[in-house]
């Protein structure tokens, strides 16, 4: 409006010297009335000059901004400690979460619940079509079956061995006992002169022959227990596999019966019911939505500040959580690590599953600071324009501060504020141009 004043004046007298320049070239004019001419002009010109003057810091006063202190907030700059912290954002998820992926190839028979819906432990929450694993497993019984009448066959016909040797051994040491008498009957006629040398040596072969015989069959018994033993040994072994697979077919069998592993949320579902799913296809996911923490990710030229066991705080609005940093990220993805920050009281009734978060990771202390509330423009250490009460509170001055590190509600101050001054710790990025602002 002021500037329009101005504009306005500035053409009317424009327009009253281009007026008398017209005039004065159609007629010869007397000299005194020339002289009067230009005093009159030049009082006139004097006067607009001193309009605009007047009109122009009318409009710079009335111009320079003025706030009101009940529309603004304010702090004072204090001294105190400073636990620095390293500033990220993170999201809001279950403490726990399951993904429910399907144990084989089937198609989805019949669906028990809907997402949103709460679970126990065993609810069922779908049915897949079981029919060909069902088989499968009765195959494998059967199988197991036959593997059992085979090792039973081989355990009869070992010991039905086993006991013919140890018959025919028992046999083949009477006969060998009989000829060792035969032998000495032998030796002693001989001796009396009433048998003969062949007689002799006869009895001597039969029980030698019958001695190894006898050894012979001891050695078979052996080998027979050896090689029985190790035939059956392998018959368990198979027996074992056969075993093993049958129980994995069954626990296959049981998880293909999809039921919730604990009390929770159903948060996904696929109810698709007759649509084919593959094995290890996601079928559902539970989560306990009572219960949450934090993942975030932060560059990793931060890395060295980021370690499990360090203590967090997760602001949600206004309000601070404490927590614990856990699971760091040993490697980089696209410059980022991932951590999780386990929270103190991870059922806060404020949590809410995907909510963002600002995550601020204590790494440091610093001693007797002078602090200032975090503020909206602060984005980390450098020099901030900054507005402060003047002494007796009539205007805020803008003023150049250096800021340091912070945590989630103090930043350091390095340099251009003192310890009792008053700050604005609202947003005021609309008058940065502005040197200074009255304050109401």
């Amino acid at each position: 409006m002021y500037s329009y004043i101005v504009l306005w004046h500035t053409k009317c007298f424009i327009f009253y010297v281009t007026i008398t320049l017209c005039r004065n070239m159609d007629r010869q004019i007397p000299k005194q009335q020339i002289r009067r001419e230009k005093i009159r002009r030049w009082t006139i010109t004097g006067a607009i000059i001193v309009a605009i003057a007047v009109a122009v810091l009318a409009v710079s006063t009335l111009a320079r901004t003025a706030l009101k202190a009940s529309d603004l907030t304010f702090a004072e700059v204090d001294r105190g400690t400073i636990e620095t912290t390293v500033a990220s954002t993170g999201r809001i998820v279950p403490a726990f979460e399951e993904v429910i992926t399907s144990p084989i190839s089937s198609r989805i028979k019949e669906v028990y619940l809907k997402a949103g819906d709460t679970v126990n432990i065993g609810t069922p929450i779908l049915r897949l079509d079981l029919t060909t694993t069902q088989a499968e497993l009765d195959k494998l019984i059967d199988q197991q079956g036959m593997k059992n009448l085979e090792r039973e066959q081989l355990r009869l016909s070992a010991t039905t061995t086993l006991t013919d040797l140890e018959m025919r051994i028992r046999v083949k040491e009477m006969e060998v006992s009989q000829l060792a008498v035969e032998l000495a009957n032998e030796i002693y006629l001989d001796s009396l002169g009433t048998g003969t040398g062949d007689r002799v040596k006869e009895a001597t072969l039969k029980h030698r022959t019958s001695t190894l015989e006898l050894e012979q069959l001891k050695r078979q018994l052996e080998n027979s227990r050896n090689s029985a033993k190790a035939t059956l040994e392998a018959k368990d072994l198979e027996l074992s596999i056969s075993r093993k697979n049958l129980s994995l077919q069954t626990q296959v069998l049981a998880d293909a019966q999809i039921r919730a592993t604990r009390r929770a949320t159903l948060t996904v579902l696929n109810a698709g019911i007759g649509q084919p799913v593959a094995e290890g296809a996601h079928v559902a996911t539970i989560a306990d939505l009572d219960h949450f923490k934090v993942e975030s990710q932060i560059s990793d030229t931060q890395a060295e500040k980021i370690r499990p066991g360090a203590r967090a705080i997760v602001k949600v609005g206004r309000t601070g959580i404490p927590g614990i940093v856990t699971n760091v990220t040993p490697q980089s993805t696209g410059g980022m690590i991932t951590f999780s920050v386990a929270l103190d009281n991870d059922n806060d009734p404020r949590l809410r599953s995907g909510l963002k978060a600002d995550v601020h990771v204590m790494w440091d202390v610093i001693e007797d600071a002078v602090r200032i509330p975090v503020i909206p423009s602060y984005i980390g250490p450098g020099n901030y324009d900054i507005f402060v009460v003047s002494p007796d509170g009539s205007e805020l001055v803008r003023r150049t501060v250096g800021l340091g590190g912070c945590n989630y509600d103090r930043i350091e101050v390095t340099s251009g504020l003192d310890p009792g001054e008053r700050i604005v710790t609202g947003n005021m990025s609309k008058y940065v141009t502005s040197p200074s602002i009255k304050l109401k």
